[in-house]
């Protein structure tokens, strides 16, 4: 039996453009329920270092190599147990590769202390609320909107 090839059209790590897969031994990151949880700011730290992975240049990007993406993996498995869950082994990488990102970008760590949400986006979603309330009441007193 001939194993998948992968979609993108290069080889697979330990394996030729016309040869079988050779298996990379790796950590299975398998949730219980498939599904891995994070908190907001967990959220964002894991997506920042997953966007760097999936654009970093191959020939060598200046921010993010493949060397760093090895060398946050490789600390992670030293610094976590072997039974560490998915989600907090993720959350330990992203701080590990964090750790090296944001002395290169000054943005990453701006992006990362910003505050998404405020008070004002919650006073200003019902404010809009209130009025188009009040429109749609005002607009339609037989409640019928004649569009034509």
């Amino acid at each position: 039996m001939t194993p998948p090839r992968s979609a993108f059209g290069a080889p697979p790590q330990g394996g030729t453009p016309s040869g079988p897969v050779e298996p990379v031994p790796r950590r299975l990151l398998d949730a219980s329920d498939g599904v891995l949880r994070f908190d907001e700011g967990v959220a964002r730290r894991v997506l920042l270092v997953q966007a760097f992975e999936s654009s970093a240049d191959p020939a060598g990007d200046p921010l993010w190599s493949p060397d760093d993406r090895a060398w946050a993996t490789r600390l992670t498995r030293e610094t976590e147990p072997a039974d560490t869950p998915a989600a907090a082994f993720l959350q330990a990488r992203a701080g590990h590769a964090l750790q090296r990102l944001a002395p290169r970008d000054p943005a990453i760590g701006r992006a990362l202390t910003r505050r998404r949400w405020r008070g004002a986006w919650v006073v200003a979603a019902l404010a809009i609320g209130l009025v188009a309330g009040i429109a749609a009441d005002a607009i339609g007193s037989g409640q019928e909107i004649n569009l034509l």
